[in-house]
């Protein structure tokens, strides 16, 4: 996270940081009296934000906070060519992840859909109940230190994964270790049109038929198992923690 005394500059637009127009405001370093009750206000593009709240990046796809001593204080996350606007803050297309094998007596799927929504269902396997299912609210576009679309999205594109979609294999290749013949579990990924692939643990030393993990699809595995982890907290959830 980069952080800006703030200053009265001229302002220019740099995707993934954000570097000036901090405007004055009043006060040493930028900062100013809240109505003479001696609290901090940081100015940005003209508009005061008070200590403690976050807002925008004018980069259009990082968020800032106003820190306590009056200085903005930026996420710096890489902005894609449109700026973290729409398509990017928008699910292009249904996706469904989640660890599948094993003997499990029931199976967990999350299904991403759009324009925004998250759904996590439980299925048995071993017995009839019925499914059950949670679909919290996800976090706004670019939200501060939570996965969100965006960063979904950003992965999705990121070359790696794309490469292994653009084969068209259904249900797809496996990468890394498969360890379902014992009794193991691999994470699947699979868009709407039934194009996927499957990721296990990391390849072993040696082993030749084994093929090594992207880090592209590594990282997208890693925040979509934080996304799912992150909207179970909710309380609609409760029942499939």
């Amino acid at each position: 996270m980069r952080f800006f005394t703030l200053a009265v500059v001229a302002f220019a637009v740099a995707c993934g940081s954000v570097s000036g127009n901090h405007d004055g405001g009043g006060g040493a370093g930028g900062s100013s009296g809240a109505g003479g009750t001696g609290g901090v206000i940081c100015v940005l593009n003209g508009v005061g934000h008070p200590a403690g709240s976050s807002f925008p990046s004018p980069d259009g796809c990082n968020s800032c906070t106003c820190t306590v001593d009056g200085q903005i204080a930026c996420t710096e996350r890489a902005c894609p060519p449109d700026g973290g606007i729409d398509p990017v803050c928008g699910f292009d297309t249904a996706y469904t992840f989640g660890n599948t094998g094993g003997l499990a007596i029931y199976e967990d799927d999350v299904t991403l859909a759009p324009p925004a929504s998250y759904t996590h269902t439980r299925h048995p396997l071993t017995t009839t109940p019925p499914d059950i299912s949670c679909a919290p609210a996800l976090p706004a576009c670019n939200a501060a230190n939570l996965i969100d679309v965006a960063d979904v999205m950003r992965d999705i594109a990121d070359p790696d994964v794309q490469s292994i979609l653009s084969k068209g294999a259904k249900p797809g290749p496996v990468l890394g270790a498969d360890s379902r013949p014992v009794d193991g579990q691999v994470f699947k990924f699979v868009r709407s049109d039934g194009v996927g692939f499957f990721v296990g643990s990391p390849c072993t030393a040696g082993s030749v038929q084994c093929v090594p993990i992207p880090a592209g699809v590594a990282k997208l595995v890693g925040d979509l198992r934080a996304l799912d982890t992150q909207q179970l907290k909710d309380a609609s959830c409760a029942s499939l923690r």
